[in-house]
């Protein structure tokens, strides 16, 4: 008798696809950018000839704001941590200070 391979699901299955799809586009910088840019323009240019959704914009636009500043915060204060946050002193530590 043979087992039969276990059935997976659509979730599982589409996972694996957009995971594919993600690792193949993460070299590719530039389209990243052309891509997002070209999206964006796209829904801007929608909410301005439907003279709609300005606080769903207004949402997005708080989030994105959120999300950069949380990317170029440091990931500790030095001036409120008692961890030692000078430079490294020897050739096995590394500074790391962004998250």
């Amino acid at each position: 008798m043979e087992e039969e391979a276990p059935k997976v699901g659509f979730a599982e299955s589409f996972g694996r696809k957009y995971q594919y799809l993600m690792d193949k586009a993460s070299p590719l910088v530039l389209y990243r950018w052309i891509a997002f840019s070209v999206l964006f323009g796209g829904y801007i240019t929608r909410v301005y000839l439907v003279d709609g959704w300005f606080i769903v914009t207004y949402g997005l636009g708080i989030y994105l704001l959120n999300q950069l500043i949380g990317f170029l915060s440091p990931q500790f204060d030095p001036e409120e941590s008692d961890i030692d946050s000078g430079l490294p002193t020897s050739n096995n530590e590394e500074f790391r200070p962004f998250a």
